[in-house]
């Protein structure tokens, strides 16, 4: 939206964080904010720090958990939370532009004295480390944002990586045809932004004017 989009993701809790394309200290401050995903005056008590990249970040710690709330200035008109939505015009499907998103890498002392650097480590094809391992935290307003999560990765020397267990979302595409597998049965139009992973197929209808996530969410 105009404006500033603001986040705010709890995760287990850690010491410090890679801003922008230098390594960067963000002074973490004790205290549990609310977490509604607006950054509120006053409530944030520790100092901010804006990265070359224009987000601003915030951090807190209660003993168990590290706060991070992140703002930065959104040019478009909408939420972009319509990553590669399905439309229909009669004749074809199209796709929507990506969502908004950010990642945090993390130095675990196993990558020698390499770090954590976004410069050469957070862009295709340069997506993996020289010699061992850092921590990935990626938020996405669409795939991970509807169920509380950021996705945990990791950068090996081979490439991105990703921790075991389940993706908590899935494409909603039959793969190859161009189109979506599937819509909500009762009402299609009742929220296009997010799809239940139990919703069913529904192999007959209309799709003129319709539009369709382009994900399904656990």
């Amino acid at each position: 939206m105009k404006g500033f989009l603001q986040i705010i993701i709890a995760l287990f809790v850690s010491c410090w964080l890679m801003a922008g394309f230098a390594q960067t200290t963000l002074t973490v401050t004790t205290g549990t904010p609310t977490l509604d995903g607006v950054i509120d005056t006053g409530e944030w008590t520790s100092g901010t720090l804006t990265t070359q990249t224009g987000v601003t970040l915030q951090a807190m710690a209660d003993g168990q958990f590290l706060y991070l709330g992140a703002t930065w200035n959104d040019a478009t008109s909408t939420e972009s939370i319509q990553k590669h939505q399905w439309s229909f015009d009669g004749s074809n499907w199209s796709q929507s532009e990506d969502e908004d998103r950010i990642a945090f890498i993390w130095d675990m002392g196993l990558n020698g004295s390499d770090g954590a650097d976004c410069l050469t480590m957070c862009h295709a094809p340069l997506m993996h480390t020289n010699v061992g391992f850092v921590d990935v935290w990626h938020w996405k307003s669409v795939r991970t944002n509807p169920m509380g999560f950021a996705d945990d990765k990791y950068f090996d020397t081979n490439d991105r990586q990703s921790d075991p267990g389940t993706s908590a979302y899935s494409d909603n595409a039959s793969m190859g045809s161009g189109f979506p597998s599937f819509m909500a049965m009762n009402d299609p139009g009742a929220n296009v932004d997010f799809l239940a992973l139990d919703a069913n197929a529904l192999a007959n209808f209309d799709p003129f004017g319709t539009v369709l996530p382009a994900h399904s969410v656990a």
